[in-house]
């Protein structure tokens, strides 16, 4: 939240939230269609191969990278000479 001005700060957390969502529901989609594309049947049930959770975890992977190097690239201080207000009634 330092990174965006104080009037600015629901607008951000509302879009982080969203991103956040919008990540988890299709990751779960993604992953859990290339669990189910690579299968094979192991007594009697159908159980994804080892090559599915392979690729599932590379996948993790490379998206735990993305983000990190995203995170690393977001500012870190506020630019100098930017105040911060205070949002609510004084105290």
């Amino acid at each position: 939240m330092t990174a965006v001005p104080a009037s600015q700060t629901a607008s951000a957390n509302g879009l982080n939230t969203l991103m956040r969502s919008l990540g988890t529901s299709s990751s779960g989609a993604v992953l859990g269609m290339i669990l189910t594309t690579g299968v094979t049947v192991f007594h009697g049930a159908v159980v994804p191969t080892e090559r599915a959770f392979q690729i599932v975890f590379v996948s993790a992977f490379a998206a735990s990278l993305l983000a990190a190097t995203t995170a690393l690239l977001l500012p870190s201080k506020r630019r100098a000479g930017a105040k911060r207000t205070a949002v609510g009634p004084p105290r």
